[in-house]
């Protein structure tokens, strides 16, 4: 099992509305295959700032193997989610682990 995991903070001004689409949007990506969950959440800001940098939202990825992650940047549906999250995006911290 592979976790993609995206920590977002936006940029001044982004509404609730706007990231509410994001959310909304979040789940085109289980068109892709080997693609198995998505999960889209508000970060619950309990740590100190210092610790936090501000992150608002994660979107959390579990996908069935390598060969998904392979396919899953370049996919047509990735680009479809990012054409609705980018213009929102102060900063993205992406990483991807696997597990058993």
């Amino acid at each position: 099992m592979i976790t993609h995991l995206v920590l977002a903070r936006w940029n001044e001004g982004t509404t609730a509305d706007q990231v509410a689409a994001i959310k909304a949007k979040a789940p085109v990506l289980l068109g892709i295959e080997g693609v198995e969950t998505v999960e889209f959440h508000a970060n619950l800001a309990l740590a100190q700032p210092a610790f936090g940098r501000g992150i608002q939202s994660i979107l959390i990825v579990g996908m069935r193997d390598r060969a998904a992650l392979e396919r899953y940047g370049p996919h047509p549906l990735h680009a479809e989610l990012g054409a609705v999250l980018m213009p929102h995006v102060d900063e993205l911290t992406i990483t991807d682990y696997e597990s058993e």
